[in-house]
């Protein structure tokens, strides 16, 4: 989750949401759901959850203004706002390929006549993964707590896709779920304490095992995954020195890990899908791990080589490109491009210059 979606600012938002429903507060909690379609169009999810909430707490007119409020919300967003910036097609319809839909109505229409269709994907192992990734690691206890009926929607409209992003637990699509499932882990806690004091028992003990499991577990996650986010490489002063020489009226095509440095200016595109900028400003591949081998299996190698220590920190620090192949080509199709020319090289970039 390192980039600034909709859904991580609105994951704020939605804590203290949750908090004000948790403790009675329920017009506090309505006044700020009324915020939630500023964050994301597809906040009728999250809507939707919270009115199902209050309609589990009996109230019943604050459920009936809040959906309605959500429907207004997403009509107006796309039938009105969205065409106006030529989006007409909305993109996150391809996240349900299997559906074969073309529009956000076909989705649910879909949904409900091919019910078999449906069960056999929710059973797939990417579904029950991504669940299991959600619920697994809190030991299932939002399902006793009935704050977990405001995610309930979100929890649904991610399993139901099959694009891997949204069957990711790690991905910006699960951020609001972040704070529902927390809160709704100690209301479960406390519910089960009270309400099942023998499978409360039998929960404290496999979390006494589960919990140090998980520790070591997100330690390994930090060490293998998120700590090459906090090593500053040593050709970072080269990049960042040719960064704040470029022109501000610039417009500039950059590789995705560049682009973050480059935004403040009338127009920046992600490499390499660009489109006849002033420059293009890209990084090379890691020089360490081959072209055409995978990560994976050169790993192995240098393992069996004795190279042990060095694969370890390279693979601790290194950069993960999912196909080095695929980018080394988009690589040689710009260097062969006639309207741009090669201007500066550096040991980990290449710039263009527009001919």
């Amino acid at each position: 989750m390192t980039a600034l979606h909709g859904e991580i600012l609105m994951a704020p938002m939605i804590a203290w949401i949750v908090y004000f429903l948790a403790i009675g507060k329920f017009n506090r909690a309505l006044y700020l759901s009324f915020t939630l379609p500023l964050f994301k169009e597809n906040a009728i999810v999250l809507l939707l959850g919270i009115t199902l909430f209050l309609a589990f707490k009996r109230q019943f007119k604050l459920a009936l203004g809040l959906f309605c409020y959500g429907v207004i919300c997403a009509l107006l967003v796309i039938l009105f706002i969205m065409p106006s910036f030529g989006l007409s097609d909305y993109r996150f319809v391809d996240n349900y390929a299997y559906l074969n839909a073309d529009s956000v109505v076909d989705v649910i229409v879909q949904i409900i006549t091919n019910p078999i269709l449906v069960i056999r994907h929710l059973f797939s192992g990417n579904v029950i993964g991504y669940l299991m990734g959600l619920f697994a690691l809190v030991l299932f206890l939002p399902v006793f707590s009935p704050l977990m009926l405001i995610g309930v929607v979100l929890v649904f409209q991610n399993a139901l896709s099959d694009y891997w992003g949204q069957l990711h637990f790690l991905s910006h699509y699960s951020a609001p779920l972040v704070p529902i499932i927390l809160m709704a882990s100690i209301d479960g806690y406390g519910n089960l304490q009270h309400g099942a004091p023998k499978l409360f028992k039998v929960i404290r003990f496999v979390a006494k095992i589960g919990i140090p499991f998980f520790v070591v577990l997100n330690i390994l996650y930090f060490t293998l995954f998120e700590m090459r986010l906090f090593y500053v490489r040593p050709y970072s002063a080269e990049l960042h020195q040719r960064i704040d020489r470029f022109d501000s009226q610039a417009s500039i095509c950059a590789s995705p890990r560049l682009a973050p440095h480059l935004f403040y200016r009338e127009r920046i595109t992600e490499f390499p899908h660009c489109t006849d900028e002033d420059f293009v400003f890209v990084e090379k591949n890691d020089p360490y791990f081959p072209i055409n081998q995978s990560t994976d299996d050169y790993a192995k190698q240098q393992w069996r080589t004795g190279n042990k220590a060095e694969i370890t920190f390279q693979l601790m620090i290194g950069e993960r490109i999912s196909n080095r192949t695929h980018y080394q080509q988009q690589l040689n199709n710009i260097s062969k491009n006639l309207n741009y020319q090669l201007i500066n090289e550096g040991k980990r970039f290449l710039l263009y210059a527009r001919k």
